[in-house]
């Protein structure tokens, strides 16, 4: 089992990332996983090449060792939930990531849910099954994936 106190750092740029989501949101209005599950948007996967990621992605690479090769955020309001998936990859052994915009909470296989804050960073390997459970909140949960090699 992994010990997912290794696995959940703090990061900052919260403003500049959340400024570079909303842009990205009037651009791509209609964008969505297609393991979303009711109100919720998602980013296409262009995000890491912006300039509010760039801290993400240096302490991702500074922190981590990791480079991160696609990013995209997600947005859910009240209700919506992200399905079981993961992100293995037939090409290369993949570590996947989500940085937490605003508090929320995730399951993951093998380690079981984790409630994470508003700064926090949470990576795990790409093939475990990952789910979010409905979300219930007034504001928006957002968050920004990524997958690193």
């Amino acid at each position: 089992m992994l010990k997912i106190e290794h696995y959940i750092h703090h990061v900052g740029d919260r403003p500049a990332i959340m400024a570079e989501i909303q842009r990205l949101s009037e651009e791509y209005p209609d964008s969505a996983l297609d393991t979303m599950r009711g109100p919720a948007w998602s980013s296409p996967k262009i995000i890491v090449d912006t300039y509010g990621s760039y801290r993400l992605c240096k302490f991702v690479r500074d922190v981590m060792g990791l480079t991160i090769v696609e990013a995209w955020a997600n947005v859910l309001q009240h209700g919506g939930s992200i399905g079981e998936h993961n992100h293995e990859s037939k090409n290369r052994i993949t570590i996947a990531g989500v940085y937490y915009l605003t508090g929320g909470e995730i399951y993951i296989e093998n380690i079981g849910s984790l409630n994470l804050k508003a700064g926090q960073i949470v990576v795990f390997p790409g093939n475990l099954n990952h789910f979010v459970p409905k979300y219930i909140g007034h504001n928006p949960r957002v968050t920004v994936a990524f997958n690193a090699v």
